[in-house]
């Protein structure tokens, strides 16, 4: 037979739950007669009591001590008598259960109390006390929305009473005093565990959630209320949950209220819809009206808003059963009006009635566009044509004249504001140029929305940045590399910190030590050999001696790119980093070797573009050379301006541009000279907008407006004045022409046969694939690929991910609730995008066209062709 028998001692008690000074009846089961040990323990021994028995079984007993609370164990250790004769069994058993004491003494009781059935609409009274004076929160939650993350009510006792490890080691001595046959078993550790929420996205819905949150209160034992009005378009369960809170105990209560009106009106409508689209709303009505029999005659009646206008009846009758629903079709047309639209359903029955909306966004089928128009005059006029015909919601008209240049940064600043996509760069150029302008009064700029806007940066950024402190594109990257959107990053951060808005500190100095890694990296061409640059003048900039990296980066640039490199802005940041270094004698030879580039042909880049690159060299004379920029001529000014009066500029030349303005602005003066502007109707009338000699004049012009004018009262010095038109908006006549510019795009649409298809069925699945191609030689890189859905129309999921991209040549999927935007490269070959979308409602809709384009070469866009889809049942 085995001699590594198991000594098994089984040990139950009386209950679970016992109060200071009750006797704990411990029943023990032992294999064997002997003596033993009571404790009860937690973290250590609160009490203990010896025992000895001449059976095999028997009650024992230990009084819970005073102060004890909580969960407990109660330790059994039993040794076996010198004269039994189980010899062939562990001479120690031993066994441990878990009880709790004092639970609810701790327990706060709460009297709930509300009606088991209310009407939407209506006021919900929640009455409560509690049988100790405490603090009360009172919170209802439609039920539905508890199903989604399986939420319960709150249990604050099971909380501070949950059970507690058992930390105390016991030891024994049993095998130096009985001889045994075999090693004891290891014990096995008690443990605990958590939940896991499963978090699931929300649909887009039309209505808030259905959530009341009463705030702290007082509770007591007296009867008091709070009130929820249910909204009108509510009907379901309402869990109402109460926890409570003093300084002796705590607890919780839940009740239910159904909320249910006389009808359940429950619309089907598009999200989305565009000027001149036909929609069928499938509108179902449950009857719940008590008495009203089989066959109740009920009036559903439609009204909308001026967004949207019933085709045919407004009204039906239908005949539902009590207890029993029906559907009806209503068919609406969208006016030429943009907005959120919405449709009010009232179903009625001799008097009683129950009102519902639905809502959906109106908007045009096409994406909204910012043009600036920016230029100079000395003398005279100038007149700037007005040419687009915009819908008038979200359309901003806005002109400015300014002495100064500066004033040019009114309208890059309205170009950044409105750039709709969020790459790392892009956001980063947006909070700059606010940055920059923060302290110009004239721009009427709020600093608390300022605050905002980049403390929103600082945590974009900080997700995107890698534990070795470098910033990702979209999300935080691997690997180290020589990264110019890293060191433009610091460049801003570096930037707010001295402006006095100050970016996360640990993120900061990641961020720099991941610079000090990068400059000690040999770049293998000059796009990276100008990231380094930038790199080290950033750090000088910070205070690290960078001495060396500029020695290894010219020794690198006079071998491999000598005839190039010094009139390139490399050169512009090694003079601004020698300057720094107090090298003034290399640094004044080097600042000498750039020159304005004027429209001259270099070897331009994505992130190195004439305006940007001449702005960066303006910068850094602001600050290491002071003495330089006064020098700069009207011509060369006009030169470095002249990429922003033809727009061509991107987000990073605009920040950068805004930059350069405002610093030669701020170091060169100039007396102030009388400007006026104007608008110019069709009748030819002049209206003055605005006059003076303030530094900066800006207004904005009427939808009536045929021309601006700007005129100044005597010829202006130097550079001249400054104007600039921004039209921002929604053009009302999407284009009916394809536009290739470097890029070429267009859109099928593929029904279940996969072929080109301009009609479907509702529910049915249909094939999106996008072709864009570049026209040039070479592949375009950062294209951003616009594709918004048709009305009545969703993307399946399944076929689409938001975020880093696995589609060979797309980089990110912007997934929202109306367009997928996709990050390409695209070469000269045609790039395709597959993915599906399916039909929610039957109707007649505008299919909008693709649009693309470079986001750091604007005249690099294509456009596809719009069209029309029909969807039938």
């Amino acid at each position: 037979r085995s001699l590594e028998k198991n000594s098994e001692l089984e040990v139950k008690l009386d209950r679970a739950e016992y109060n200071t000074g009750d006797d704990i009846a411990i029943s023990i089961t032992a294999p064997y007669a002997g003596s033993g040990l009571v404790t009860i323990e937690r973290d250590k021994v609160y009490a203990h009591q010896w025992f000895q028995t001449a059976t095999s079984s028997s009650v024992q007993h230990i009084r819970v001590p005073e102060g004890f609370e909580g969960s407990g164990y109660i330790n059994v250790s039993f040794v076996r008598a010198l004269d039994s004769k189980e010899i062939f069994v562990s001479p120690l058993s031993y066994g441990v259960v878990p009880f709790t004491a004092n639970k609810e003494k701790r327990r706060l009781k709460i009297d709930l109390q509300t009606v088991e059935k209310s009407k939407p609409g209506e006021p919900l009274h929640i009455r409560y006390k509690t049988d100790r004076p405490g603090k009360i929160v009172i919170f209802a939650v439609d039920q539905g929305i508890l199903q989604v993350t399986d939420y319960k009510t709150p249990d604050p006792l099971g909380f501070f009473f949950r059970k507690c490890a058992l930390s105390v080691q016991t030891a024994q001595i049993v095998d130096q005093i009985i001889p045994e046959f075999s090693l004891l078993r290891n014990l096995s550790a008690f443990g605990g565990g958590g939940d896991i929420q499963r978090l699931n996205p929300f649909k887009r819905v039309t209505e808030k959630p259905v959530v009341f949150w009463s705030g702290i209160v007082d509770a007591d034992m007296t009867s008091r209320e709070v009130v929820y009005n249910v909204p009108d378009f509510f009907d379901g369960t309402l869990k109402i949950m109460a926890v409570t809170v003093s300084n002796t105990g705590t607890g919780s209560a839940e009740r239910s209220a159904l909320i249910r009106g006389p009808f359940i009106v429950t619309p089907s409508v598009p999200v989305l819809a565009a000027p001149g689209d036909q929609f069928e709303a499938c509108i179902t009505v449950a009857n719940n009206v008590e008495g009203s029999g089989p066959d109740a005659e009920i009036e559903l009646r439609a009204e909308s808003s001026e967004h949207l206008s019933v085709v045919g009846s407004a009204a039906q009758k239908l005949r539902v059963s009590e207890g029993r629903e029906q559907s009806a079709t209503l068919r609406f047309r969208v006016n030429d009006k943009l907005g959120a639209a919405e449709i009010r359903l009232i179903a009625s029955y001799k008097g009683i009635e129950t009102r519902r909306r639905a809502t959906l966004s109106v908007r045009p089928p096409v994406p909204f566009m910012t043009d600036v128009r920016s230029g100079s005059f000395n003398k005279g006029t100038t007149e700037i044509p007005i040419m687009r015909n915009m819908h008038t919601e979200f359309r901003k008209l806005d002109a400015a004249v300014s002495a100064v240049p500066l004033g040019l940064a009114h309208g890059l600043d309205a170009f950044l504001k409105s750039f709709p996509h969020g790459c790392s760069e892009q956001i980063t150029s947006g909070a700059f140029c606010r940055l920059l302008l923060a302290d110009e009064a004239d721009f009427g700029l709020n600093r608390a929305e300022i605050n905002k806007q980049l403390e929103y940066t600082f945590g974009v950024l900080r997700r995107r940045q890698n534990d070795q402190g470098m910033f990702g594109y979209w999300a935080p990257e691997t690997g180290e590399r020589i990264s110019f959107v890293s060191v433009y990053v610091m460049d801003f951060l570096s930037e707010a910190k001295d402006s006095h808005f100050a970016p996360p500190a640990e993120m900061f100095a990641s961020g720099l030590r991941d610079l000090q890694k990068m400059v000690a990296h040999e770049p293998s061409n000059l796009d990276e050999a100008r990231t380094v640059a930038y790199a080290i003048y950033v750090l000088t900039r910070e205070g690290v001696i960078t001495t060396n990296y500029i020695l290894n980066l010219r020794d690198y640039l006079d071998k491999h790119q000598a005839e190039t490199w010094q009139n390139d802005v490399t050169g512009v940041y090694l003079a601004g980093a020698l300057h720094l270094l107090h090298k003034d004698g290399d640094a004044e030879k080097l600042i000498a070797q750039y020159k304005v580039t004027g429209g001259q042909t270099r070897q331009w880049s994505d992130f190195c573009q004439e305006l940007g690159s001449d702005s960066q060299y303006i910068a850094v004379l602001a600050r290491e050379f002071p003495a330089r920029l006064k020098k700069i001529s009207a011509q060369e000014l006009q030169a470095i301006l002249r990429p922003i009066g033809n727009g061509e500029f991107n987000t990073l030349s605009a920040a950068y541009a805004v930059r350069a303005l405002k610093a030669y602005s701020h170091n060169v003066s100039q007396n102030l000279p009388a400007l006026t502007m104007a608008e110019v109707r069709a009748d030819k009338k002049e209206t003055t907008l605005a006059s003076g000699t303030k530094l900066l004049l800006r207004s904005i012009f009427s939808s009536d407006a045929k021309a601006v004018r700007f005129r100044g009262a005597s010829p202006i010095s130097g550079a001249g004045a400054f104007f600039q038109v921004v039209e921002a908006g929604f053009d009302r006549n999407p284009p009916a022409q394809a536009l290739i510019s470097g890029l070429e795009v267009y859109r099928e649409l593929l029904g279940k046969d996969n072929h080109p298809a301009n009609s479907t069925h509702l529910g049915e699945p249909m094939h999106v694939r996008l072709h864009i191609r570049s026209t040039g030689t070479a592949a375009v890189s950062n294209v951003a690929i616009v594709d918004l859905l048709p009305a009545g129309f969703e993307i399946l999921d399944s076929s689409l991910r938001p975020g880093v991209s696995t589609i060979r040549g797309v980089d990110y999927v912007d997934l929202r609730e109306d367009r997928a935007v996709f990050f390409a490269t695209v070469p000269n070959s045609a790039l395709e995008i597959d993915y599906q979308i399916k039909s929610c409602n039957r109707g007649e809709f505008v299919v909008p066209p693709v649009y693309a384009e470079s986001m750091y070469d604007r005249k690099v866009k294509g456009r596809g062709v719009g069209g029309h889809i029909s969807v039938t049942q």
